[in-house]
């Protein structure tokens, strides 16, 4: 959660992340810490919210490649409110042309896409938590060429 106290204290979550199975809950408590070290319990005051996930975009450094040479793409997710998270390690990569540029989604390393052949290939994302995908304009076209 994403809070801006009044000044004059400062608001503690607990706890401060929390992994939530879909369509399950987890439970927050909200403390204003003032300045003489009073603590108060705000968790009825104040107006939670999560982030929900809306959309999907893909970038890269560049979309131009030789063939053989990797690229790392970043994932970036949209949420509900205008938010934005890095989600480049969470998604799930697919290229529409596996014989150009393959996306084997290893562990620790699954924006890493490998160039195989010249022509080109749009490489999509899904997030496999919510099974959104990245719509036509969040896609990536990556046009490989000949060494």
């Amino acid at each position: 959660p994403t809070v801006t106290p009044p000044p004059g204290f400062t608001l503690r979550i607990n706890p401060a992340s929390v992994t939530v199975d879909i369509g399950k809950s987890a439970h927050f408590t909200a403390t204003a810490v003032f300045a003489n070290g009073d603590l108060v319990d705000f968790t009825e005051r104040v107006v939670w919210s999560a982030g929900i996930l809306e959309s999907l975009t893909l970038s890269a450094e560049k979309t131009q490649l030789t063939v053989g040479e990797p690229i790392r793409l970043t994932a970036t997710g949209y949420l509900i409110g205008g938010a934005t998270i890095n989600l480049t390690q969470q998604v799930e990569y697919s290229s529409g042309n596996p014989t150009v540029a393959k996306a084997e989604n290893p562990p620790g390393d699954r924006s890493r896409i490998l160039t195989l052949a010249p022509g080109t290939a749009v490489i999509s994302a899904r997030d496999p938590g919510t099974g959104i995908v990245t719509t036509p304009s969040g896609t990536l076209t990556l046009t490989v060429v000949a060494p």
